[in-house]
């Protein structure tokens, strides 16, 4: 028995750059989680009360969202 002549499975073939795409990714996403107000810049829990408050590290004053 003989084994027909098989090109490289497309899967295969795109393993390059899919790796390629895959580090571009990984590397865009790490510098986002690592932004000055990204994910990764979560330091600390401060609970919001009825008058806005300034926090150092977060732009911005935060206030609780109001319900009818």
């Amino acid at each position: 028995m003989t084994v027909p002549d098989q090109a490289t499975p497309p899967e295969v073939a795109d393993l390059g750059e899919f790796t390629v795409a895959w580090q571009a990714w990984h590397a865009d996403q790490e510098a986002r989680l690592a932004d000055p107000h990204g994910f990764l810049a979560i330091t600390s829990l401060h609970w919001l009360t009825e008058t806005p408050q300034r926090f150092d590290d977060a732009p911005g004053a935060g206030t609780p969202a109001r319900t009818a």
